[in-house]
């Protein structure tokens, strides 16, 4: 994991959910903020160092113009899942173009932000995770690109939920 921000948080949650026995192995530029991805998480002396050997790889850092993206092939396992849900700040163009298989959530989208400068020499997706799903094999190394929007709108709703029953208030309506 690298970043320790809301996403970061966010996306230890989840990996927490899927899997109650996953050791977390992250880093931040701000190590105090390490301690909140919760439980069973070892602080790594720098970015390389969190993501070396891992199974997933969870990019949280921020989303900035002409980024200098540090994470290169090598840094990744063989057999790795790769998440950068910061755009193009930490995977590097060439980390992305080693992946059997890149994905995006929305192609159109994922079209429209490579137009205003991000994404830069990646690849062109392989298509959308939905497509993805219907396909057979396993490959080795995959980038899925989920670019934001409905990852920033589960997250913002948990905290928003959170609140109000902190709060006793709203209405929980039926699923």
């Amino acid at each position: 994991m690298l970043g320790a921000g809301e996403q970061g948080r966010f996306h230890a949650q989840v990996l927490r959910e899927l899997n109650s026995e996953v050791a977390i192995r992250a880093w931040d530029p701000h190590p105090e903020r390490i301690g909140s991805l919760g439980d069973r998480v070892e602080g790594a002396a720098g970015p390389r160092e969190a993501v070396e050997e891992a199974d997933i790889v969870v990019t949280a850092g921020p989303i900035v113009e002409e980024p200098d993206s540090p994470l290169t092939p090598d840094w990744l396992a063989e057999r790795s899942l790769g998440l950068p849900i910061d755009f193009d700040f930490y995977f590097s163009a060439d980390a992305v173009a080693s992946a059997e298989l890149f994905l995006v959530d929305d192609v159109s989208q994922f079209d429209y932000y490579r137009s205003l400068g991000h994404f830069q020499g990646w690849p062109e997706p392989e298509g959308s995770v939905g497509e993805a799903l219907a396909r057979d094999g396993t490959p080795e190394r995959v980038v899925c690109c989920n670019l934001g929007i409905g990852a920033l709108d589960a997250a913002f709703a948990a905290s928003v939920l959170a609140a109000a029953r902190d709060r006793g208030i709203g209405t929980e309506l039926p699923l």
